[in-house]
């Protein structure tokens, strides 16, 4: 009933200033058509405490490229907008997976929307270990139907991007074959835009086990945080 939603999914946690700091953006904007994110702090029992994204949108970059960029997402526990744009834009409750990233997509295609990200992690994103989600259990051919249906959501190089990213490396895990991978190599060559920090993320995700690229990825593309008792309360929106 309120002018405002925050979403937090039952496994993860708001930290204590979160919906302070991002109402008040929303109230000094005075703007409906905002959309607010953050940082977000990645914790699995395994290692320590990850800070993602890994960086931030860059001026003029479109959305979609950035939410398929390597390790580039904004979580569901951070979003934050009006509860008129809620009901404009409701999330899509038949899809088998991609709620979140497929709402995310879509109201940033609607007129007059403006994304406003805090350069401050806000909540806590406690990453399960085993397909404990609904994405995560996702098939890679369930995968490859949903961005072949969401097309005209993705630019050609986000498209290429969502291959790589959220495809390929399922594959891999399922055990797929090389017929399978094949097929997506050729959709990551042919069905969008190739990049060569693209290709080289390709051959990792087929060559490297998945604890491998785990490791390397926590080791070098995500920083450790360390959560204080009470956050700064002076956020940067971007």
């Amino acid at each position: 009933r309120g002018q405002w939603i925050a979403l937090l999914d039952d496994d993860d946690e708001w930290l204590p200033d979160k919906i302070r700091i991002q109402a008040a953006i929303a109230l000094a904007k005075a703007d409906e058509r905002l959309v607010l994110v953050s940082q977000y702090i990645c914790r699995t029992p395994a290692v320590a405490d990850r800070l993602r994204p890994r960086r931030m949108p860059r001026a003029g970059e479109p959305m979609c490229e950035y939410m398929f960029d390597y390790l580039c997402y904004f979580q569901t526990s951070t979003f934050f907008c009006s509860r008129a744009l809620l009901l404009e834009v409701p999330f899509q409750k038949s899809l088998d997976g991609f709620q979140d990233i497929d709402w995310f997509l879509r109201v940033n295609r609607s007129d007059g929307v403006t994304v406003l990200a805090v350069r401050q992690p806000l909540s806590i994103y406690y990453m399960p270990e085993q397909r404990a989600t609904i994405t995560s259990g996702l098939t890679w051919k369930k995968r490859l139907e949903w961005g072949r249906n969401n097309r005209p959501l993705l630019t050609d190089r986000a498209y290429s991007r969502f291959i790589v990213g959220s495809c390929i490396g399922r594959a891999v895990e399922d055990k797929a074959g090389f017929r399978a991978l094949l097929r997506l190599i050729r959709e990551y060559l042919f069905g969008g835009a190739p990049t060569f920090s693209g290709l080289l993320l390709l051959l990792g995700m087929c060559l490297a086990p998945p604890r491998l690229r785990r490791s390397v990825r926590n080791a070098f593309f995500l920083p450790r945080v360390r959560v204080s008792a009470r956050m700064d309360s002076r956020p940067s929106a971007s």
